[in-house]
């Protein structure tokens, strides 16, 4: 059984540019948990958000891991609040090795501050926003398997770190 590579962390940290990268590496496919929604839904998670609310979301998320977890061998993108439940950080480990990709939140706004598909950053003051989700979050990223500080890291640079680290495992 090859277990899956699972990333976490909060928007902006890189999940997505590193689970490419990982991917044209290690020659393994990526599955987005956000990507997954859309398409169960037929909408984009923006348009979830607005026309159903965050709990709607929620739902679909946990639904979303755990279908994506009957996988083996892949690699996981996963939206920044899919920690928020036990049950998907549970769910995730099964067959996974989970990835904190962890960030500043300075770091992490000049990333995505003009990004503008961010339901919940559209706020006055989405730093501060961003700062709040972290402080939240944060024990729960926690839990992950492996915890990578990176804060200035290239996309190269991290998934070089998770590629070290699974050799090790």
């Amino acid at each position: 059984m090859q277990k899956n590579i699972v990333l976490v962390g909060l928007m902006g940290a890189g999940k997505s540019s590193v689970a490419r990268y990982l991917s044209a590496k290690l020659d393994r496919e990526v599955v987005s948990t956000d990507a997954f929604i859309e398409e169960q839904q037929k909408k984009s998670i923006a348009q979830i958000f607005r026309d159903e609310g965050e709990p709607f979301f929620r739902k679909r998320e946990k639904e979303a891991v755990k279908e994506i977890v009957k996988r083996e061998g892949i690699i996981i993108d996963c939206g920044g609040g899919v920690v928020i439940d036990p049950v998907n950080i549970q769910n995730l480990k099964k067959n996974g090795v989970i990835f904190y990709i962890s960030a500043s939140p300075g770091f992490l706004y000049q990333k995505i501050k003009e990004k503008t598909q961010r339901p919940l950053m559209e706020t006055n003051d989405p730093e501060a926003r961003l700062r709040q989700l972290l402080a939240e979050r944060e024990v729960n990223y926690r839990k992950a398997d492996h915890i990578l500080e990176t804060t200035g890291m290239t996309i190269e640079q991290i998934g070089g770190a998770v590629i070290k680290k699974l050799k090790k495992e």
